[in-house]
């Protein structure tokens, strides 16, 4: 029960993230809809042994929200959270294929000392198993506008 709660929060908080920066509706169905996704990718992934990283076409789900890369691209998306006042984040990754399937990922805890560095490590370690996986045509994705902005040199 707790899973699904933190993937109804966790859903909530991207959708609103994403008005903000798209100036996107909100559509409360697809906010169940995709957190019902989340919820079930979760508990499928954890299923894979592993410490780190699952890599593998173990999972065909394809998120309402999400658009698929075109061409022979794969898309990574990538998010970092912390908990404000400590040292303590997390960082999850997410690679996905043109048909929507799950080809590498990881989530990690990490050390950082706010919440745009959580996500800053999670775009460094995204690429870098991008790199490892030999992905070169690759669509990168987060919910941070400041991060966005920083990439593109817009300080």
């Amino acid at each position: 029960m707790l899973t699904l709660l933190s993937f109804f929060v966790w859903e909530i908080c991207k959708t609103r993230c994403k008005a903000v920066i798209e100036g996107s509706t909100i559509d409360p169905a697809k906010v169940i809809e995709n957190a019902l996704r989340a919820q079930m990718e979760f508990i499928e992934i954890r299923r894979v042994p592993s410490d780190e990283v699952a890599v593998n076409n173990i999972l065909n789900v394809h998120p309402a929200s999400w658009n698929a890369p075109s061409g022979d691209f794969v898309k990574l998306n990538v998010d970092g959270g912390w908990i404000g006042g400590t040292l303590k984040g997390g960082i999850v990754v997410v690679i996905r294929n043109i048909d929507g399937q799950f080809v590498g990922g990881l989530a990690s805890p990490i050390c950082c000392d706010s919440a745009l560095a959580a996500k800053a490590h999670s775009a460094i370690k995204g690429l870098a198993l991008l790199a490892n996986l030999g992905f070169r045509d690759v669509i990168v994705e987060t919910d941070s506008k400041l991060l966005i902005n920083g990439i593109n040199g817009d300080f």
